[in-house]
């Protein structure tokens, strides 16, 4: 049987509220590290970092799922309110990089090649 982090702070004198705040900060360290490992590999690779960043979110997603004795504080994250919203503050950001990225003669570029496809009639 394995032991929350959370538990063992309760279990060592520290109210729930502390208790919660600290998994939370590991489940980001964790995520955190995870993500800065897997974007600084596929730069030496020769991609972009957001790349590897992405894959490490899908591949952290997969194996706690899949072995949830081996990370047991991210198994019911999801039902968690302040994860659901660092996780939206997070795609919102990825979201605002993209367009920043963006240059406006690629997309009118892409809109005219876009366009000369014929489309089907209904």
């Amino acid at each position: 049987m394995s032991i929350t982090a959370e538990q063992h702070l309760l279990d060592c004198g520290f109210n729930e509220a502390y208790a919660e705040r600290m998994e939370l900060l590991l489940i980001l360290l964790v995520i955190l590290v995870l993500a800065r490992l897997a974007g600084a590999f596929t730069e030496n690779i020769g991609q972009t970092a957001i790349l590897g960043e992405l894959l490490a979110g899908v591949v952290l997603g997969v194996v706690v799922t899949a072995f949830p004795n081996i990370l047991p504080q991210f198994v019911d994250i999801s039902e968690k309110e302040v994860f659901k919203a660092i996780c939206n503050l997070g795609i919102f950001f990825l979201m605002f990089m993209a367009g920043m990225e963006m240059r406006l003669e690629q997309l009118a570029e892409a809109s005219k090649r876009g366009s000369a496809l014929p489309w089907p009639l209904p």
